[in-house]
């Protein structure tokens, strides 16, 4: 980079016609003119970091760092209604399930209904943590004891079928 300015420098200073540096300038042929233009530039993209420069990698985010936006695309109902019992049986489908709320756990992240108290393996409904405001009170309260019908996709999550209840649009109480 110095030997690049340096250059630029007496080209500069022999172009001005300035008398104390023409015993050390020397005049440059067209060619070596280019050269040095060229080096120039290949300096400066090097040392100018918003060129080209090495994206780093951005940490992957994990389910529970990801925070739904409201889906517009979602209907509130759907063309088949199992038990939940069934729902497993509908991976990667958008149903509507309906039973009885039995068990209820809010975590501040995520608001788990249960269908059974023996939750562990079994399907639920999940509304996330961004969504509880969207309900008059807290839905472990509301809906606990009640039958309903929820509406969505189910996925696996965690080695467990789930719908994420994405509105209250979603969710219905039956009785």
């Amino acid at each position: 980079m110095i030997r690049a300015a340096s250059w630029l420098l007496v080209l500069a200073l022999a172009a001005c016609g300035k008398s104390e540096a023409e015993s050390d300038v020397q005049v440059l042929t067209e060619e070596q003119k280019e050269l040095l233009a060229n080096q120039h530039a290949a300096e400066q993209e090097v040392s100018n970091p918003a060129q080209e420069a090495p994206v780093e990698d951005e940490p992957v985010p994990t389910a529970e760092d990801l925070i739904p936006w409201e889906r517009l695309d979602t209907p509130a109902t759907a063309d088949l209604t199992v038990d939940w019992t069934e729902a497993k049986d509908h991976l990667e489908k958008f149903i509507a399930v309906e039973g009885t709320i039995v068990d209820t756990h809010n975590s501040g992240r995520a608001c788990f209904l249960n269908f059974t108290t023996e939750w562990r393996g079994t399907f639920y409904l999940a509304i996330l943590g961004s969504n509880m405001d969207d309900y008059p009170e807290s839905p472990e309260r509301y809906f606990l004891n009640k039958k309903v019908r929820a509406v969505g996709k189910v996925a696996m999550y965690r080695d467990r079928p789930q719908i994420v209840i994405e509105s209250p649009q979603h969710i219905t109480v039956l009785e």
